[in-house]
């Protein structure tokens, strides 16, 4: 049996709904939608957003840690990894990675 959510929303059903809607990314309005199922009591488990969200549950557990630390404000924070190729002399390549970290929400 699944262990039930120990996670308060601070936000009320209304603020979630106009973020929700006003939101222009997927990721936003996956994350923004986790947060009103939970606020709406819709689902009461990790494995049911697994399931209605089509993530992992490490993604689940990691989300809802960003909440409970920061709020909306760090549930926001998109940390994205990009490799970047650059040739050196010959047929050797060498790979950089830069992380940026963006506000989505």
């Amino acid at each position: 049996m699944a262990r039930s959510l120990q996670v308060t929303i601070e936000e009320n059903r209304e603020e979630l709904k106009h973020r929700l809607e006003k939101q222009t990314t997927a990721m936003g309005k996956e994350r923004l939608q986790m947060l009103y199922w939970l606020k709406l009591n819709i689902v009461n488990s990790r494995q049911e957003l697994v399931k209605l969200l089509s993530k992992s549950e490490a993604t689940i557990t990691r989300w809802l840690g960003k909440y409970k630390t920061g709020g909306l404000a760090a549930l926001s924070e998109v940390t994205r990894t990009r490799q970047s190729f650059f040739h050196t002399t010959g047929s050797r390549a060498k790979a950089t990675t830069e992380v940026e970290t963006t506000s989505r929400i």
